[in-house]
């Protein structure tokens, strides 16, 4: 990456399979799905049944119940999630730092389960009925918004949106923030709450999930010749990412240095990729040029999102 050498110092994340990294991580060396029936809304009319929601979360530990209830459930993932980053790292934000520390945090659909609740609040009631938090609730720039007020971060405040990508979309956009020099820290990630009645109907309306309703943690299975969709899935993931050498300068413990990224656009289907993979080819390409790594160097490739 040109520019200035960008590190991991923070992690958080809330899951299907953990509400932090650390027991997120736990589920995963162990192979436990957190795909599972969905409970919390009736889905006997619906092709697919289950999905990876999360379950049993707790939020009173990072929002009161007052601010809570302004909020969409994606951001107080989120929310979650990037406190948990802040706490890893041990950034402190003073008024000697608040300009050079910023958000860059997205969702692909934002909050579906606040439009729902006050589509039907207007039917029912009226619109005089609908809550004056309902649009700064479900914005999906709201995550950002939160932490920065939280932490008093006064730097870039963010939050692209590309669907399944935005989580990494928006840690490129940070790195790239931090490398350029605008910026000397910046929280970055995404977040998503879409197992509502309206997102699931959605995508099972495009048949773009899997129907294995009695098998569901063996559902999610994208290289098998009789895969038939992808698992529905919540939660958020967030890292705090810094300059390198200030991070060093305050002792940080430095999990991974951002090397390189890479953009493409397939300019192909509305929801298909090209059955030749042209367009992510060259994303990887562009992101191994940036980081400046032969191709035998690269030893992981996450194939979606």
């Amino acid at each position: 990456m040109k520019g200035r050498r960008v590190v991991v110092t923070g992690m958080g994340a809330v899951t299907s399979v953990g509400h932090s990294v650390a027991a997120s991580w736990e589920s995963l060396l162990a192979g436990r799905s957190g795909a599972a029936p969905i409970t919390a809304f009736d889905v006997s009319d619906y092709s697919t049944r289950f999905a990876a929601s999360v379950r049993d979360f707790d939020v009173s530990p990072y929002l009161s119940s007052k601010d809570a209830r302004k909020l969409d459930t994606f951001v107080q993932y989120g929310v979650a999630a990037g406190i948990q980053a802040m706490e890893d790292a041990g950034l402190e934000v003073s008024a000697a730092n608040a300009g050079r520390v910023g958000c860059a945090i997205g969702s692909g659909i934002g909050g579906i389960g606040q439009i729902e609740k006050n589509t039907e609040i207007v039917r029912t009631a009226g619109p005089r009925r609908i809550s004056p938090f309902f649009v700064p609730g479900s914005i999906i720039n709201m995550i950002g918004g939160s932490l920065s007020v939280r932490y008093g971060m006064q730097g870039p405040n963010l939050a692209l949106v590309t669907a399944c990508t935005t989580g990494t979309h928006n840690i490129g956009l940070g790195g790239r923030l931090i490398a350029q020099g605008d910026a000397d820290a910046m929280l970055v990630g995404g977040a998503e709450m879409a197992t509502t009645p309206v997102g699931l109907g959605g995508f099972a309306a495009a048949r773009a999930l899997s129907t294995r309703n009695d098998d569901p943690e063996g559902a999610s299975r994208p290289w098998d010749r009789d895969r038939d969709g992808f698992v529905l899935g919540d939660g958020a993931g967030v890292l705090l990412l810094e300059e390198y050498d200030s991070a060093r300068a305050r002792g940080a413990n430095i999990y991974a240095e951002l090397t390189g990224f890479g953009m493409s656009g397939d300019a192909y289907h509305m929801t298909l990729p090209p059955e030749d993979g042209h367009g992510a080819a060259l994303a990887m390409r562009n992101a191994i040029a940036d980081a400046g790594l032969p191709v035998d160097a690269i030893d992981y490739i996450n194939a979606h999102g």
